[in-house]
């Protein structure tokens, strides 16, 4: 049987390599994994604007032509119902009139940073 300040070393040691792994973690994640309203203006100013309008009312120069028409995502009634994930499933894979967006991950959430700081009430 080993005397206890080895288990203590050993113990240390673990402790150690424990946070290590955690701080590599923490260095490896994506820089702003949940997205940067910034990037998503433009992203919304690029991809969405034209269906849902400068203020997000759904009032587009596009808007008109399409049925369903878009949602007004400045509505409260909108962020009532809105989840992350169902938006993030919207812009992905489309829904009702609107096509998916050709985008990444990190696109989305980009994107829906941007929605729920400028429409979310």
């Amino acid at each position: 049987m080993e005397p206890r300040s080895n288990d203590a070393a050993n113990l240390r040691a673990r402790l150690a390599f424990a946070l290590a792994l955690v701080a590599v973690a923490a260095v490896a994640a994506p820089a702003d994994a949940a997205g940067d309203a910034a990037r998503g203006k433009l992203l919304y100013g690029e991809q969405c604007v034209a269906c849902h309008g400068a203020t997000g009312k759904g009032d587009g120069p596009a808007a008109a032509a399409l049925t369903p028409p878009p949602p007004d995502l400045a509505g409260s009634a909108y962020w009532k119902t809105a989840s992350e994930s169902a938006i993030a499933t919207a812009i992905e894979k489309g829904h009702g009139s609107m096509p998916p967006m050709d985008s990444d991950p990190q696109d989305v959430q980009d994107l829906i940073a941007y929605l729920e700081q400028a429409f979310r009430k």
